[in-house]
């Protein structure tokens, strides 16, 4: 895929970046700064042509990754080993058939840098970054002061219920967002009542929703296992009374 992009790309001449800027600059008006100029050119487009390609990967992950889910032949084909990860870790986080892992990864990164006209090293930097968040998506730990948790509110423990049986059908999104979940309505809601005031779940209300559910299913079979109460022959004499009085 590098490569293919290599062999799209213009070759770069020297001086290109000032050209371009001093093209900017003839056509923009005068008042605008031309230290802005620079800040856009460098920083700003990238800034905007990153975060469509954020939108872009998230669209194209979320629904083919639903449809594998929703197609019971796609799933056992293809997405189940992925989904043999009940408890996620980092270097699991790419272990997937690699026809999938084409088809999700890398297609729908190089799909969003060609839509964008990202440059070689806008690319380098869509790709490290996408695959370092899919890595700490599947790490699972929620890390204090890590910047891919508090930036993006698709985290370790969103995805983390999506890997346990209770939630396979639920919080599709990935890599960055949720609002794909939120319009669908596939996000999992059984951890509302756990989430604090900043409506998101944190480790310590995730392990106790674990805990809860567990204990409430133990207690579930304990009490289908218990025989039904026998009543006592003394029982059964009042019983007789009661009705010969009557």
């Amino acid at each position: 895929m590098g490569y293919a992009l290599y062999c799209i790309d213009p070759l770069p001449t020297t001086g290109y970046e000032n050209f371009e800027m001093w093209q900017l600059r003839n056509k923009l008006p005068e008042w605008i700064p031309t230290t802005l100029i620079y800040l856009w050119y460098w920083y700003g487009q990238s800034l905007v042509k990153m975060s469509c390609a954020f939108l872009i990967i998230d669209s194209w992950q979320f629904h083919l990754h639903r449809i594998m889910h929703l197609n019971k032949a796609l799933y056992r084909r293809f997405h189940s080993r992925h989904h043999q990860l009940y408890v996620p870790y980092a270097y699991g986080a790419l272990f997937n058939d690699p026809v999938e892992g084409f088809l999700l990864d890398t297609l729908g990164t190089g799909i969003a840098s060609l839509t964008t006209g990202m440059t070689p090293i806008e690319c380098t930097i869509l790709y490290t970054f996408s695959t370092m968040k899919t890595v700490d998506d599947h790490c699972g730990y929620s890390l204090p002061f890590d910047l891919f948790q508090l930036l993006f509110p698709n985290n370790s423990i969103y995805h983390d219920i999506h890997h346990q049986h209770f939630g396979v059908k639920f919080n599709f999104s990935q890599p960055f967002f949720t609002f794909w979940d939120t319009w669908f309505g596939t996000t999992y809601h059984g951890v509302d009542e756990y989430k604090q005031k900043q409506k998101k779940i944190t480790l310590q209300k995730y392990r106790q929703f674990l805990q809860e559910r567990k204990n409430k299913r133990r207690n579930a079979a304990i009490a289908k296992k218990m025989p039904e109460p026998v009543s006592s022959s003394s029982d059964e004499e009042e019983v007789v009374n009661e009705k010969k009085t009557n």
